[in-house]
């Protein structure tokens, strides 16, 4: 009933769960060398060797569950986001809190880190989102576009824009991470946009939205690029593949479809389970695929063929999302 599996991406073979400290997780992420990974949970957060599941370090000292964490500086810090709206960075080797981070009024559903590592955004119901200097901590900017509470929030290749969601709002909003200001406003879609992301290049964003559509905008000048229509049920994310040439999406139709991220062909079907499906990725290397589902299992996929390679069983609840590690050898599952 651990609620993160290790997996040998190559065989499909599990290697361990992480134990009581990681049930009702969050998502689980390796750090950037491969060596650890950061779970959170109702009880907070761990980290954990990423080669032999042994608990390295629990975080103590918040008042509030921790939603969302991820490693900085090359894991030599940890920023977590509470449930009462508090940020933190702590020193990933001491436990010990660096930064108290005072801006939100409420929940923070969720973060992301800047490619340099020098910027987090997080994004919250208060409608707001914040981006702060991981180094001093301080607030940079509030931005306020939405009128509801923010679901995700995502950061350009370069570092220089990120993109907010948020509930029952049917457009994205592109912001000017330098500044503040908003770039641009991404309409189109007919109901709410619960998920946003760019492509490799920066070139490019994908929405997807509970319209049953996915849509791929221009990022510099917002224009609608692709207007992608297959799914019956919420288009709930989608994932560009490494060279930018492939997307595919998910849906609570229960399916994966693979489509041309340049032409907007549909490419095929890749067959799911009996519930629906809430995330994708691609392997660093683009030739494999993984997607998740409320079924407990994960699936890896062939891209070229559609064919599966492995199903991947273990857990007892729906499974959110997962990581590859940057080799591509490993893979990361974390359930609900």
């Amino acid at each position: 009933n651990e609620g993160i599996f290790v997996w040998d991406a190559q065989t499909g073979k599990q290697h361990f769960g992480l134990g009581e400290s990681s049930k009702n997780s969050g998502p689980g992420l390796f750090s950037t060398d491969g060596k650890r990974i950061i779970t959170t949970s109702n009880e907070g957060v761990a980290t954990w060797n990423a080669s032999t599941g042994r608990l390295l370090l629990e975080l103590k000292g918040y008042t509030s569950s921790i939603g969302s964490a991820a490693f900085l500086t090359n894991g030599k810090k940890i920023v977590t986001a509470m449930g009462n709206g508090m940020v933190r960075i702590w020193d990933s080797h001491t436990g010990k809190i660096v930064h108290a981070l005072y801006g939100h009024t409420g929940q923070v559903k969720a973060l992301t880190v800047s490619p340099n590592e020098k910027k987090i955004v997080t994004a919250s119901a208060d409608t707001t989102a914040i981006i702060w200097d991981t180094e001093t901590g301080k607030l940079l900017y509030t931005l306020r576009g939405h009128s509801t509470e923010l679901e995700t929030v995502a950061f350009s290749p370069d570092g220089s824009k990120v993109v907010t969601t948020a509930a029952w709002d049917p457009a994205a909003v592109l912001w000017d991470v330098n500044t503040g200001k908003t770039l641009r406003v991404l309409e189109g879609h007919t109901q709410s946009v619960g998920f946003a992301a760019f492509s490799p290049d920066g070139k490019k964003i994908i929405t997807t939205s509970t319209d049953k559509t996915a849509k791929v905008w221009d990022a510099h000048t917002g224009k609608l690029l692709l207007n992608l229509r297959r799914h019956t049920d919420y288009c709930i994310a989608a994932a560009f593949s490494p060279d930018g040439n492939k997307i595919i999406t998910v849906s609570w139709d229960r399916t994966a479809v693979l489509w041309d991220a340049v032409t907007g062909n549909f490419l095929f079907d890749l067959a799911e389970g009996s519930k629906y499906v809430n995330s994708v990725i691609f392997s660093p290397d683009g030739k494999r695929a993984v997607t998740y589902s409320y079924d407990g299992t994960a699936k890896i996929w062939d891209v070229q063929t559609g064919n599966l390679f492995y199903s991947l069983a273990g857990h007892s609840d729906g499974i959110a999302t997962g990581m590859f590690s940057s080799d591509g050898q490993r893979l990361l599952t974390a359930s609900f």
